[in-house]
């Protein structure tokens, strides 16, 4: 074995002479620490909750459209074989793509750049449409549990204002200030209604009423609540929970109802750059949010039927879960459902205006909007512009019903959700070398039968919502900024291409005399 050569002992660099001119680099501590994957599982999933579930609130339709046994069978198979298939995908492209502006990402890479505007568009609509929905039932709810009324429509308007800066609030602090007040606010959604539910179910006389489908006789049953009588139940005929006549389901009704309360979920992967460990994060918060809604859905639902304080067919009002609260638990109960429902409708408003910024904010670092919407470059790193971009747009729509704006909110969500199905099946054919730490089960065959019914599901509630009405028309007119953009941008992108081809024609991908 040859003998080992000692290292020649360390010299000392004071002799050396700095070259002028030459500064040393910063160290490398000195640059702020600064890391925007902030998101864990819960700010996921309380985000997710609140913008597409949010709790029992809006459900009872789900119950008048079929009756209490259809209504609840659909509540529990609807996830099944339309949320679950979708929430993979969902999961899958978004561990696979973890970057601010999510799907319309996924449809750039899938369609290009003009139906990544289009799906934007739309998705922004239903962003700026929940936010301006929120103010209007935040004060219906406190006109009614207050017995108060408005002197004007300036007086409304203010309110519906103030109440809009408030909320907008928490989405300029930053991601973790808008992670831990979705957190706080989905703890007081579910906490009231677990109470409720449990105290309910106590309370539980009529089982026979989940037996019950629903008839023709029941479309002549008004929504409007009686007033408790002496002994605090509400009085009713018994042709108001028992209808007669032929069955008489309203399908469109009820899967529109269904997929809004079961929507949303694709709205995980607009802040995906501000998800830690996104291949750990985006199954679990996926997963967590549709058991959520779930649960959420079914038990204070049924719970509600079963107490027999209000009839079925009276369960589209939205304050019957107050009403069967204050019932069955008095003011306690009446209170915490009241805070509940508040809480659900608060959220909405925080995690919409907070999912449409950070979309914005993607699109524009691909290029697809202004560079000026994507700055970051503030104390909590939160793209404010597109903050105020997005709040300013909901200010004119305050004073719209909130019954029409449902509806369209609903159908632009029905397309979203459409092509993200077409664009994660042209994305595992195209794009197969993309790791993907989840995926979808049987290669692309087994991708492919799982977009089936959800797709058809999603076609027909478009067909339902634009037929025989003018849907189509207010879907049109806030669609075609969309349309007009596309254009522009795409004869943009071309005129450039022009430019740097006639100043360099090797660019051009043409093979020219010189070459």
């Amino acid at each position: 074995m040859l003998p080992q050569r000692s290292p020649p002992p360390m010299t000392s660099t004071a002799h050396f002479q700095r070259p002028k001119g030459f500064s040393a680099p910063p160290p490398l501590m000195a640059v702020e620490a600064y890391s925007s994957r902030v998101l864990g599982v819960a700010g996921v999933v309380a985000i997710v909750f609140l913008f597409g579930c949010g709790g029992p609130a809006d459900s009872g339709e789900i119950v008048t459209a079929g009756g209490p046994l259809v209504g609840l069978i659909a509540i529990a198979v609807y996830p099944l074989v339309m949320t679950v298939p979708y929430g993979y995908i969902v999961a899958e492209l978004s561990s696979a793509f973890p970057q601010d502006g999510g799907f319309t990402i996924w449809v750039m890479h899938a369609f290009g750049a003009f139906w990544a505007l289009q799906v934007g568009t739309w998705s922004w609509v239903i962003g700026v449409l929940s936010c301006a929905i929120v103010p209007g039932l935040a004060l219906n709810v406190f006109l009614y549990c207050f017995k108060h009324t408005l002197a004007s429509d300036v007086e409304e308007y203010l309110i519906k204002l103030a109440v809009a800066v408030v909320l907008t609030l928490p989405a300029l602090g930053g991601t973790k200030i808008t992670a831990r007040v979705c957190v706080a606010l989905t703890a007081l959604v579910l906490l009231p209604f677990v109470v409720f539910s449990v105290w309910t179910f106590a309370r539980a006389s009529a089982a026979g009423d989940a037996s019950q489908v629903r008839r023709e006789a029941a479309a002549n049953v008004t929504a409007e609540l009686a007033p408790p009588g002496d002994d605090g139940r509400h009085a009713y005929a018994a042709s108001d929970f028992q209808p007669g006549g032929d069955v008489g389901i309203l399908w469109g009704l009820l899967i529109n109802a269904l997929s809004w309360k079961y929507g949303g979920l694709h709205m995980a992967s607009l802040f995906g750059g501000e998800v830690k460990d996104p291949a750990r994060v985006f199954p679990r918060a996926v997963a967590l949010a549709i058991a959520l809604s779930f649960l959420t859905i079914l038990l204070p639902t049924t719970a509600a039927i079963l107490a027999h304080i209000v009839p079925w067919p009276k369960f589209a009002h939205p304050a019957v879960f107050i009403t069967v609260g204050e019932t069955v638990g008095g003011r306690f109960l009446y209170v915490l459902v009241l805070v509940s429902s508040v809480a659900t409708i608060v959220g909405r408003y925080v995690a919409s205006i907070y999912c449409t910024s950070f979309q914005v904010s993607g699109m524009a670092e691909h290029e697809l909007l202004p560079a000026f919407l994507a700055n970051k470059n503030n104390r909590f790193r939160t793209p404010q512009c597109a903050v105020l971009c997005t709040f300013a747009a909901v200010l004119p729509l305050l004073t719209l019903s909130s019954k029409n704006l449902l509806r369209v909110t609903n159908a632009f969500s029905c397309a979203v959700e459409l092509l993200v199905l077409l664009a994660a099946v042209k994305l595992r054919r195209a794009m197969p070398y993309v790791a993907r730490p989840v995926k979808m089960p049987g290669g692309l065959l087994g991708l492919v039968l799982a977009t089936l019914i959800p797709a058809f599901v999603l076609c027909y509630v478009l067909y339902d919502i634009f037929s025989g009405s003018d849907m189509w028309y207010i879907g049109l007119c806030l669609g075609l900024p969309g349309i007009v953009y596309g254009l522009y941008n795409a004869w943009g992108l071309r005129a450039r291409a022009d430019q740097r081809s006639d100043i360099d024609p090797s660019s051009s991908g043409v093979i020219t005399p010189d070459r």
